[in-house]
C-alpha cells in the first residue's frame, strides 16, 4: 500500500486559539469543555484532511458522511412526529424547533446543510431517485429547526447551485440573465412586503412558523 504522511494543517492558529482559551477558563474558571470541542475538531480537521488525499478514501468518507446525515435527518422526524422530546431535541426554551442533540436548532440546520452540500456533491446514492429521498429528508429536518438563517442559506445554496449548473452547461448568458432578474425581484420584494406582517401572520400561523418567522 501506499504510505502518506499525516500532516496537520492550522495545527498553529489552532493551537494558540486553544492556549489563549485555557488561559481565559484559568482566569474566568472553566472552559474545560469548549477546549475538548476544539480538540475534536482539530481531530476530525486531520482526518478529514489526510483522508482526502486518497481517493478512494474520500469516496467512502463523503458516502458515509451524506447517508449519515440522512439517518441524522430521518431520526429528528421520527422524534418529532413520535413526540419523543429527547430524540428530537424540542425544548420549551425553543418552543416547537426541532435540535436533535445539538442542544441548538441553529446548530442542528448548519449540520443538515452541510451534510445536504456533502450528499449532493458526492452524488449518493447513485440512482437519482434515492438522492432526491435523502436530500427531501434532510431539507424536511431543516424546516424542522425553524432556523431562519439555516433556511435563507438553503435557498442561496440551491439557487446558487443551479446558475453554477447552468454555467457548466455552457449557458453562462442564461445564468448572468437569471440572476440578475433574481436580484431584481430581491429587491422588490424588500421595499413592498410587509415584513411585519409576515411575522404577525406566521405567530397565528403553524408552530414552527410561530416560533422561527413569528
Amino acid at each position: 500500500g501506499h504510505r502518506y504522511p499525516v500532516r496537520f494543517p492550522y495545527a498553529l492558529p489552532v493551537a494558540l486559539g486553544i492556549v489563549a482559551g485555557a488561559l481565559g477558563g484559568l482566569a474566568a474558571g472553566g472552559g474545560l469543555l469548549a477546549l475538548s470541542q476544539d480538540l475534536f475538531l482539530f481531530g476530525w480537521t486531520l482526518a478529514i484532511a489526510n483522508l482526502g488525499r486518497s481517493p478512494a478514501l474520500l469516496g467512502t468518507l463523503v458516502r458515509a458522511w451524506g447517508l449519515s446525515v440522512t439517518g441524522w435527518a430521518a431520526l429528528l422526524i421520527g422524534g418529532v412526529l413520535g413526540h419523543v422530546a429527547w430524540l428530537s431535541g424540542q425544548s420549551g426554551l425553543d418552543g416547537s424547533r426541532a435540535a436533535l442533540t445539538f442542544g441548538d436548532p441553529n446548530l442542528a440546520a448548519d449540520y443538515f446543510l452541510v451534510g445536504l452540500l456533502v450528499l449532493r456533491a458526492a452524488q449518493v446514492p447513485r440512482r437519482r431517485s434515492l438522492r432526491l429521498l435523502c436530500c427531501a429528508v434532510v431539507v424536511v429536518a431543516i424546516v424542522l429547526t425553524g432556523s431562519n438563517g439555516g433556511l435563507t442559506a438553503l435557498v442561496f445554496a440551491t439557487v446558487g447551485g443551479w446558475l453554477f449548473g447552468l454555467v457548466r452547461s455552457g449557458r453562462a448568458p442564461a445564468a448572468v440573465l437569471v440572476a440578475c432578474l433574481l436580484a431584481g425581484a430581491a429587491v422588490a420584494a424588500a421595499s413592498t412586503v410587509d415584513l411585519s406582517g409576515v411575522a404577525a401572520r406566521a405567530r397565528d400561523s403553524a408552530p414552527v412558523l410561530r416560533d422561527s418567522i413569528g
